[in-house]
């Protein structure tokens, strides 16, 4: 595991340094256009793709599910899950808030384990990586929670990640809820960093109820490794077929799961 880990880190510091390289070349921002109607795809959303793609498979023989190449989840026993670029409108925004995410996934049965994971931040040479035998690191130091004992001892993340109308409204709701309390909640736009934040105890908690796998999957598997809960909206453990996810340091998840019903509730009454 320890050698798949060294392939990982060397395509995500790969995409890293390119990506931090064209950042710094377009002081205004990446040339990006439309996908869809989802989200913007950058030309350096796909050449850094193009370049995890091909270290990964030639190093390991791998498939590749990635945001930007094949979505679907592969037949195989073993396969790489990719976020080339994890923050494409921050990216495009010249906000340096941004990450490459590789994840290790294993078939086993009809589930599904993450075996590693890596998210290297190249504007602020952060990589945080984990396998599920080892703790989670940050530059190489141990990361290791320690229990919050309320959530106003941290700023706690959000996002809708995928925009369908239900998704933005959830979310919308939770910040309201938050905000209104006087919690401090943010939306920083890099759905792996967030969470890799939360392990190294920066961030209290991360909510995404629409999260795609390829944004969460590596983050997912460090943040338990560094002793966060990291569950799914029915809040079982999480795995690669989860919708959403919640991530939050172990003395707060009773809060925050009580703040997620709080909204669920409300919406279910409104009739949403």
């Amino acid at each position: 595991m320890q050698d798949l880990l060294l392939f990982a880190k060397a395509a995500a510091y790969e995409a890293g340094s390119y990506l931090k390289q064209y950042f710094l070349a377009h002081p205004l921002g990446a040339q990006f256009s439309l996908k869809g109607k989802e989200q913007l795809v950058t030309r350096a959303d796909v050449e850094s793709n193009q370049l995890v793609t091909k270290i990964l498979t030639k190093s390991t023989g791998y498939q590749v599910m990635s945001e930007e190449g094949k979505t679907q989840i592969p037949e195989t026993e073993y396969f790489w899950v990719v976020d080339p670029l994890d923050g494409t409108t921050n990216f495009a925004a010249h906000n340096p808030f941004f990450n490459v995410s590789i994840a290790l996934a294993h078939r086993t049965g009809d589930g599904y384990e993450i075996k590693l994971g890596v998210v290297y931040a190249p504007m602020f040479d952060m990589i945080f990586y984990a396998t599920d035998q080892t703790r989670a690191f940050l530059n190489g130091g141990a990361l290791s929670l320690t229990p919050l004992k309320n959530m106003k001892e941290r700023v706690h993340g959000f996002c809708y990640g995928s925009k369908a109308d239900r998704y933005f409204k959830i979310a919308a709701r939770y910040y309201e809820h938050l905000l209104l309390e006087g919690y401090s909640i943010r939306q920083f736009g890099a759905a792996a960093l967030e969470i890799s934040l939360v392990a190294a105890g920066v961030l209290g908690s991360m909510y995404i109820p629409g999260a795609y796998p390829w944004d969460v999957a590596a983050a997912s598997l460090i943040a338990r490794q560094a002793g966060a809960v990291v569950l799914g909206l029915d809040f079982m453990p999480w795995t690669l077929q989860s919708e959403g996810i919640v991530v939050a340091n172990p003395g707060i998840i009773k809060d925050v799961k009580d703040k997620i019903i709080e909204v669920n509730n409300e919406l279910e009454r409104e009739g949403f």
